[in-house]
């Protein structure tokens, strides 16, 4: 037991001393997420990492009560992120503001249901 806790301390001193190099947050980042990429595509996805890397840096530095760091998505762009994650705007996602309550929740009914503007008679 003994033994086991100097480990524990030793392990936790050494990531709090040690700072990642990028090459090895890169090799950390493709083993802990299953990442396997081409030769080609490594070079761009390595690029497009160690970008989201200094992004990354920068907002941690302007928030430090934060905590921001890699995840799944730090080989890709912000667009492709948008492309493959977030569906393209399209007619029902534009509700222009209303004045009232009911006339939101008319207009986004009729949207969902399909119904036309009523008149009345």
């Amino acid at each position: 037991m003994r033994r086991f806790k100097f480990l524990l301390l030793f392990c936790s001193l050494f990531l709090l001393t040690h700072s990642f190099t990028p090459s090895e947050a890169w090799n950390d980042f493709k083993s802990t997420y299953s990442k396997l990429y081409t030769p080609r595509e490594e070079t761009t996805r390595f690029q497009v990492f160690l970008s989201n890397l200094q992004i990354i840096e920068d907002i941690q530095r302007s928030d430090p009560n934060a905590e921001y760091g890699i995840t799944k998505f730090s080989d890709i762009t912000p667009e492709e992120f948008q492309a493959i994650y977030l569906h393209p705007p399209s007619e029902h996602d534009q509700l222009l503001p209303s004045k009232t309550y009911e006339e939101d929740l008319y207009r986004i009914l009729s949207q969902i249901l399909g119904i036309g503007e009523q008149k009345e008679l």
